[in-house]
């Protein structure tokens, strides 16, 4: 996970082994929410799970790019090198978008002094997660054309990056930092709750906000690691390599973070499938026991029938009236 070529062994194996677990946790992450009804109506859900998406294709994108890279003799990026180009520059947009709209809702949700209410949110914030971040890889498409993405990387080239991928991204980081940081101040610091909030609630933002502020805090350190990258020094050669350790380190695990602050860390979702998993328990002990009472019945209704039969047999009525008979005969 590398802005240059010359990725050594190590990084490319500790990038795929980061990259895969990410990917099994986020659908470790789809498949625990997307079941919960309740809690799939809740905004904050709906948002985590298209960043999830965003994410989680991005990684797939990613993974797969290799298949597509040319040989350093290559002048121009084939057609399949531009578009793994394109989808990676769409799709990491496309994570910030969906932060900085998680970011924004909160600030409705809580500063906003006549409620946070929006008609037709989804439709907006999709409009806003999936367009907005379109319009900056086109640009750059439409400039660089066929010298949009470099061979090598199948990653777009610096020269047309600082308009669609870096520059996008420097402003939205910054912005974040801006809105977080005064949700921060009004959560933290403030001694009196908003108007109709409880402690409850107020508890419950709080743990909202640090699980987003810790998703934000090592996706924007991992894009500034990025844009340190981009210096091109001979001299700092090996402060690159360590550069490059650490963007992997806190870009890749991003889907298993994700997967444990909000997945295995949120007490609604846990209790839900506690209570799906005893009750599934019970109708099974249920049915267990149904079914041994009804074997037993069965075995009863059988017995019964089977004393019956003989009962009326002629044979047994035969054995039974004759028997007084021989023994008088026998008698001396």
């Amino acid at each position: 996970m590398s802005f240059e070529s010359s990725e050594s062994q190590f990084e490319s194996y500790l990038t795929t082994t980061l990259l895969l677990i990410s990917l099994i946790c986020l659908i470790c992450f789809f498949l625990a929410f997307l079941p919960q009804k309740e809690l799939m109506k809740m905004k904050s859900v709906r948002l985590h799970l298209l960043f999830a998406v965003s994410l989680a294709l991005a990684i797939v994108v990613f993974l797969i790019m290799e298949l597509f890279t040319e040989s350093d003799t290559a002048i121009k990026a084939s057609p399949a090198c531009t578009t793994v180009a394109f989808l990676l520059n769409y799709l990491w947009l496309c994570q910030l978008a969906w932060m900085v709209i998680e970011a924004v809702t909160m600030y409705i949700a809580l500063v906003q002094v006549f409620g946070g209410y929006t008609s037709r949110y989804m439709l907006k914030f999709n409009a806003a997660g999936w367009g907005l971040p379109l319009i900056f890889p086109i640009i750059g498409l439409a400039w660089g054309q066929g010298d949009y993405a470099d061979s090598k990387t199948c990653f777009v080239k610096k020269k047309y990056g600082y308009v669609s991928f870096f520059g996008p991204m420097v402003i939205g980081i910054v912005f974040n930092c801006v809105i977080f940081g005064f949700l921060a101040k009004v959560i933290f610091a403030s001694k009196s709750l908003p108007r109709g909030e409880d402690d409850g609630s107020l508890a419950k933002k709080k743990r909202q906000l640090r699980g987003a502020l810790a998703v934000f805090i090592l996706l924007g350190l991992g894009w500034v690691l990025g844009f340190i990258l981009l210096i091109d020094s001979h001299k700092y050669t090996d402060v690159h390599v360590l550069f490059r350790v650490l963007f992997i380190l806190f870009n890749a695990p991003q889907g298993t973070l994700i997967f444990i602050l909000y997945a295995v860390l949120n007490n609604d979702l846990r209790s839900l499938w506690l209570k799906k998993l005893r009750g599934t328990y019970a109708r099974r002990n249920d049915a267990s026991s149904n079914l041994t009472k009804g074997n037993t019945k069965s075995t009863n209704i059988v017995k019964t029938s089977v004393l019956s039969t003989m009962a009326n047999s002629p044979l047994v009525m035969t054995e039974i009236t004759t028997a007084p008979m021989a023994e008088i005969t026998t008698a001396p």
